[in-house]
């Protein structure tokens, strides 16, 4: 290959790479990144030649002056066309996904956003913890609170919820983001939060988690009701109602009512007795539904709150089930009226309960002091 072979070679790995880091990252590739990965090529394709037939430029040894000036020519060339290669890549990336480029000194880019060709979108001063969500490390909120980003100026509100959303999840890991906006550019409110994961993330509200020895557990698999007996000074007891929640070769997992939690904790249950029951799809439902991005939650619905005197069909959430006066009824219709006390299990994605925060603090707001 000739010396402009190699400079193109390196122009093509350098603009090639530099077109993935900006569809993946929405920023430019480093300078030295890309030179670096255009004269990678060339190393790779004389490291390639050399191996092969033992010569860099046609027949002449690797010993002799024309392979070490041919060699310094190609790799400062090399570097050369990696850098036009680079400007060329990013330029065509920009144009295929719809990116807007960033790569402007200081006061060129404060004369555009002095032109409106980009807008200034500010964080609030105080960011709160997502509801439903594991919260995020206070460091990383002080960090963000009051900061600024810019924004192209055309985006309609919707859009500029979506940009936001997308920065945290691709800059920080944030996937749970809540957003109100008061006009087309300022974020009145802010809260955010990571998916919840782990175990505490499936158990049912008053509910929690024991694990036991696996060789105690008779043989139930995931989704079995079991009774859980104990054995103390000769004698046995009943400890409750649980379901196999988690099995593995050494541990399974059991979930109870909290309330049945402390005759277990600190005691080995002497076995366990699997229930008769009819199989359903309620393992099933808690995998696919943690996959998900909707949730089931739990509501108290306070006296003079205001949830207290809705219909059920006025909420943005599904209602699943409410519990009321010891008594539970279950996908209620839609003009069912919640009560002071009731405990109601609601169903949605963060869209929907996003609209019944909203609908709660204006319903609070509009309430007499």
């Amino acid at each position: 290959m000739s010396l402009v072979g190699l400079v193109v070679l390196s122009t093509l790995t350098a603009a090639f790479a530099a077109v993935c880091y900006r569809r993946e990252t929405t920023r430019p590739i480093p300078t030295g990144a890309a030179v670096l990965t255009g004269l990678v090529s060339i190393s790779l394709w004389i490291g390639g030649r050399i191996v092969s037939e033992h010569t860099v430029v046609a027949d002449l040894s690797l010993v002799l002056d024309a392979t070490g000036y041919f060699l310094i020519g190609s790799f400062g060339a090399g570097a050369v066309g990696a850098f036009g290669g680079r400007r060329l890549g990013d330029a065509i990336a920009c144009v295929f996904a719809d990116i807007q480029p960033a790569e402007h000194p200081r006061e060129i880019a404060d004369v555009r956003r002095s032109a409106r060709q980009a807008r200034r979108v500010q964080l609030p001063e105080t960011i709160l913890d997502r509801s439903g969500s594991d919260p995020v490390d206070r460091e990383l909120k002080r960090e963000l609170a009051g900061s600024t980003w810019s924004l192209p100026r055309t985006l309609s509100p919707e859009a500029v919820t979506a940009r936001v959303k997308s920065r945290f999840e691709r800059d920080y890991g944030i996937d749970r983001v809540e957003i109100e906006m008061d006009g087309p550019h300022i974020l009145r409110r802010l809260a955010i939060g990571y998916e919840p994961s782990g175990l505490s993330a499936s158990l049912p509200p008053r509910t929690v988690g024991v694990a036991v020895e696996s060789q105690r557990t008779s043989g139930a698999n995931v989704g079995d009701p079991v009774d859980v007996w104990t054995a103390e000074d000769d004698r046995v007891a009943f400890a409750g109602r649980a379901t196999v929640e988690r099995a593995s070769t050494n541990t399974t997992t059991l979930v109870l009512p909290a309330a049945r939690s402390t005759a277990l904790v600190g005691t080995s249950p002497d076995g366990l007795t699997t229930i008769p029951a009819a199989p359903d799809d309620g393992a099933d439902f808690r995998s696919v539904l943690r996959a998900s991005d909707h949730a089931i939650s739990v509501l108290t619905v306070e006296a003079n709150g205001p949830l207290e005197g809705e219909f059920v069909g006025w909420l943005a959430v599904t209602v699943l089930v409410i519990v009321r006066d010891e008594g539970v009824i279950s996908l209620p219709a839609e003009t069912e009226t919640l009560r002071s006390g009731d405990d109601v299990y609601v169903f949605g994605g963060p869209s929907a309960f996003e609209a019944l925060a909203r609908f709660e603090r204006a319903r609070r707001s509009d309430a007499p002091a």
